[in-house]
């Protein structure tokens, strides 16, 4: 470790610590909080490319364990309680807001990555504010969180078809990766249903996976190695590290129930160090004056637009569904602020060369407006619409 890259995790723990606090008194999601501040870093402390190896480890860790946590916090228990009709019915609410991305993409004349940005969807700060809403209780909030977790895993598959697509082109390397990618699913699959099956005859394995506050914490350890196995077999087989991070969490997720303990504990170190780590450091690839430009600007607000008309599209579909009429409109401006999974997909396709710094810029831009903006327009409109839900 180098003195320069000593004094940037300095201050990235400062930025780790404070930023909570500070996002909070101004309004402000903690990770809008802490992009800015990886920006306030770079501007003041500027460093080059290749610089700052230790940093780069550390985000890359916090990236891999904000993926496990995503697929980990899946509730496969909600998905149980559904019909296959109404299953059925919230998954294809996505087929028109992928045609009108794509079409919105094509319109708006940019890369095809955009029409995965505009298609987007997260749970990530959605949960927080049902929660702070109390709508969390409430049947409506329990399907918006369904269908949200829906295209959750749909952006992420989406997202790796697409760029394998993108770096093999139309040919047989690409099918070779989308067989080796169905490969790791079937692997995984057969795999819980064996770890299933023995946890059925020995139950008091699922201590090992569990167990947490003891001292040698091996909930933890058990979750470290799930994690990094399913990272390693992705990496064997050319599937991007994120879906194997995302997948070992979702299968964990699938398969132990009472994971509660595990969760906490997992997200207390995540979102403790190493996730406002990575978020620090996506603020770090751009500065304040990027965000300036008139283009920058200009595409951001396209950005937040179309990722609004794209998924009030998808919400036509719930005409045929219980939730009343009146709420599609809170249903599309839910589902239009996925902060974390914007900030993902940026970062995956700004590596890929994708999208260039410009367009990196707006998306953050866009993410952070539009983490800012939905949420209040999202509770103003539930307190007006759900009356006797006590919307808070």
């Amino acid at each position: 470790m180098t003195e320069h890259e000593a004094l940037f995790l300095f201050l990235m723990a400062i930025g780790a610590f404070f930023m909570p606090f500070i996002s909070k008194r101004l309004l402000l999601p903690a990770a809008v909080g802490e992009i800015i501040y990886g920006i306030v870093i770079v501007s003041v402390l500027p460093h080059g490319e290749n610089q700052l190896e230790m940093v780069e480890y550390f985000s890359a860790l916090g990236f891999l364990i904000l993926m496990y946590l995503a697929g980990l916090e899946i509730d496969f228990d909600r998905f149980r309680d559904l019909s296959r009709k109404e299953f059925l019915l919230y998954v294809s609410v996505f087929i028109p807001v992928a045609v009108v991305a794509w079409y919105l993409s094509f319109y708006l004349n940019l890369h095809w990555s955009f029409a995965i940005i505009f298609f987007t969807s997260g749970i990530g700060l959605l949960f927080p504010v049902l929660r702070d809403t109390e709508l969390i209780k409430t049947d409506f909030g329990q399907k918006l969180l369904i269908i949200t977790m829906i295209g959750e895993i749909l952006t992420l598959a989406g997202l790796t078809i697409f760029t394998i697509i993108s770096k093999y082109g139309y040919t047989i390397n690409s099918a070779r990766q989308i067989l080796y990618l169905a490969v790791f699913f079937i692997v995984i699959y057969l795999f819980m249903k064996i770890l299933k099956v023995a946890l059925w005859w020995k139950p008091n394995l699922q201590s090992v996976f569990l167990e947490v506050g003891n001292t040698t914490e091996t909930g933890m350890r058990a979750n470290f190695v799930i994690l990094f196995a399913f990272v390693a077999f992705a990496a064997v087989l050319e599937i991007a590290f994120v879906v194997g991070a995302f997948v070992g969490g979702m299968m964990f997720a699938l398969v132990f129930a009472g994971r509660d303990g595990v969760l906490d504990k997992l997200g207390g170190v995540g979102y403790g160090f190493f996730i406002p780590i990575f978020f620090i450091s996506v603020g770090m690839r751009v500065t304040f004056d990027d965000f300036l430009q008139k283009d920058v600007i200009l595409l951001a607000l396209l950005i937040i637009t179309s990722l609004f008309l794209s998924k009030a599209a998808g919400t036509i579909l719930l005409l045929f569904s219980s939730i009343p009429k009146q709420k599609l409109l809170l249903v599309a401006t839910g589902l239009s602020f996925p902060l974390t999974m914007l900030v993902v997909v940026s970062s995956i396709f700004y590596d890929l060369e994708l999208i260039d710094k410009m367009q990196t810029s707006a998306v953050l831009l866009a993410s952070m407006i539009s983490a800012i903006i939905f949420p209040w327009i999202f509770k103003a409109f539930a307190a007006v619409i759900m009356p006797d839900e006590d919307v808070r």
